[in-house]
């Protein structure tokens, strides 16, 4: 099985003083890259890898995660197996291919679990392009805006992965900082946050800022947003904003257990973006 998501990549309004005076466009951010591999130390060792033209304008290019220091066995169930031997720079590769379309500034990022969040892919965009870009799921539904259009929000229901989740809770104050930091730090694999309307009270309120909080979310690599929305009827109904993102699925095509030739994949990216295009124009 293989999915494939679509981010948008942009520059935010408010960071576009940050700008260098070099840049000129995304699209040529990504041309640079072509036969120019980037390399990333965090956690990790990354790398962009093999970028190159595609037809109509397209750029494909493969993210990699090097798993370096693990040990690697082999072997047949009931037996001991055997080590691979690898140098000590040398590690297990962890592949996102991807696609870039200029006509809409739209990634098409085909998933593998242990490969890069999409998080970790922007941060290596930024680095790499020296801007601000970022990177934001697109709602099969439209935008938040559309989606709250006439509708109160009275639950919030939202989860981060730890090593990808890019809160800064610096911001906050020495409470929020001490107590987000413990749980950055506690070896959990997900954060999760909760706020709710007491629904008991006839003259209940509702959650103020909802669409910035919903959008701040989305943007920081939500693994989990879920909403309960009321109408001007009082009537309510539960929306999950991440079941509801463009995606395309292939429940044939293995991407993760085959080794495929990159242009292959290419192809098969190109294939499920022309093949959501309809909805992807609805929301651009």
């Amino acid at each position: 099985m293989a999915t494939v998501d679509f981010y948008k990549i942009y520059i935010p309004k408010e960071k576009e003083a940050q700008l260098p005076s070099s840049f000129v466009s995304i699209e040529q951010c990504f041309k640079q890259l072509i036969a120019n591999t980037k390399t990333f130390i965090d956690d990790y060792e990354r790398d962009f890898y093999n970028f190159k033209a595609l037809k109509n304008n397209h750029i494909g290019g493969i993210f990699r995660k090097v798993r370096t220091g693990e040990p690697i066995t082999v072997g047949k169930t009931g037996t001991k197996g055997r080590d691979i031997k690898l140098n000590a720079d040398e590690g297990k590769f962890e592949t996102n291919h991807l696609v870039y379309f200029a006509d809409k500034d739209i990634i098409a990022y085909i998933r593998n679990q242990h490969g890069n969040h999409y998080k970790r892919l922007e941060k290596c965009l930024r680095d790499a392009f020296g801007s601000p870009v970022c990177l934001t799921q697109i709602l099969s539904k439209g935008s938040i805006d559309s989606i709250l259009e006439y509708r109160s929000v009275v639950k919030i229901d939202v989860a981060f992965p730890v090593k990808s989740t890019v809160i800064n809770s610096h911001n906050s104050n020495d409470w929020g900082a001490a107590t987000l930091d413990s749980l950055l730090g506690s070896g959990a694999d997900t954060i999760s946050f909760q706020a709710n309307i007491n629904l008991n009270k006839k003259q209940h309120g509702t959650i103020k800022n909802a669409k910035s909080v919903l959008k701040n979310a989305l943007s920081s690599g939500a693994v989990k947003a879920k909403i309960l929305v009321e109408d001007l009827d009082g009537e309510r109904e539960p929306i999950d904003l991440i079941a509801d993102k463009i995606k395309y699925q292939d429940d044939g095509y293995n991407y993760a257990k085959e080794n495929l030739p990159d242009k292959d994949v290419y192809d098969f990216l190109v294939k499920a973006y022309l093949g959501k295009l309809d909805e992807i124009n609805e929301v651009f």
